[in-house]
C-alpha cells in the first residue's frame, strides 16, 4: 500500500498508537515515575513512510530530544531514564510495528548516558537489531582490538540482546533499576510491571504467529489446549 509524504497512519493504527503511548505512560508512572508524560508526534521519512515518533517533551517543531525524565518517587533523583520509538505501518498497512527504540540510563536530565538499549529494524551495518551498549572503559576492554587491528573499545561494541521478537523492554528497565536497588518504586508497582508485560508478550507471540503460522499449527496440534476444540476452529 503506497504512501505520499502527505498521509498518516491508516486511521486504526494511529489510534493504536495514541493507546500504545497511554500504556505506556500508565506504566512509568505507576513504577518509577511522577507524572511524566510521553508524547507523540506523526511524522514522515523516505524510508519509513508515514510514522509516529515518541519521546519525552518532543513537539512537531522539535521530534529529537535528548532529555531524560527523571526516576524515583522518593526524594532527589539520582538517575535518569531517556526513551524515544518511531512506530510504523507493517508491510500491509494492517498492523502497527516498532521501527526503533532507544531505551537510556543517564545521570542527569541531559547526560550521556550510562548505558543504551536500542533496536532498529532492519539495521543495515551488520550490528545486530536489538543490542546493548555501555558507555564504559576499562584497560582490559581497550586492550582488545578487532581483527583488522582497531581498537574499538567498550562503547562501541554492540552486544546482542534478544533479536526482533524478544527483544528488552520498558519493563525489564524498569525490572532491572527496581531490582538493582537505583530507584524507589511506587506501593504496587509489580502488578503494574507484570499487566504490561503480559500485554506485550500477547502482541508478539501473536506477531510470531503471523510469521509463521505453520509452525503455530504444528505446535498447537501437538499441545492442544484440554478446552478448545480445534477441528471446531479451523473450520470456522
Amino acid at each position: 500500500m503506497a504512501t505520499t509524504r502527505g498521509e498518516g497512519l491508516p486511521h486504526q493504527l494511529a489510534a493504536s498508537a495514541r493507546t500504545l503511548i497511554a500504556d505506556f505512560n500508565t506504566l512509568l508512572n505507576g513504577t518509577i515515575c511522577d507524572g511524566m508524560r510521553l508524547n507523540g508526534v506523526p511524522s514522515f521519512t523516505d524510508s519509513e513512510g508515514p510514522i509516529v515518533i515518541v519521546g519525552y517533551k518532543i513537539s512537531p517543531q522539535s521530534t529529537v530530544s535528548r532529555i531524560a525524565m527523571p526516576v524515583g518517587v522518593s526524594g532527589k533523583p539520582s538517575l535518569w531514564l531517556g526513551f524515544s520509538m518511531r512506530l510504523a505501518a507493517d508491510a500491509d498497512s494492517k498492523y502497527l510495528m516498532v521501527s526503533s527504540s532507544v531505551m537510556y540510563v543517564a545521570t542527569s536530565e541531559s547526560g550521556e548516558p550510562l548505558f543504551h538499549i536500542d533496536y532498529e529494524r532492519d539495521k543495515p551495518d551488520g550490528h545486530p537489531e536489538s543490542h546493548i551498549q555501555i558507555n564504559a572503559t576499562s584497560d582490559d576492554w581497550e586492550s582488545i582490538a578487532t581483527i583488522d587491528g582497531q581498537r574499538k573499545g567498550l562503547p562501541k561494541l554492540h552486544f546482542p540482546a534478544g533479536g526482533r521478537r524478544y527483544r528488552p523492554t520498558l519493563e525489564d528497565l524498569i525490572r532491572f533499576l527496581i531490582g538493582e536497588g537505583l530507584v524507589v518504586p511506587r506501593n504496587g508497582w509489580e502488578s503494574v510491571v507484570d499487566d504490561s508485560a503480559r500485554q506485550f508478550a500477547v502482541k508478539q507471540l501473536r506477531a510470531a504467529v503471523r510469521a509463521d503460522p505453520h509452525t503455530a499449527i504444528e505446535a498447537l496440534r501437538d499441545h492442544p489446549p484440554a478446552d478448545v476444540d480445534l477441528s471446531t476452529v479451523f473450520s470456522e
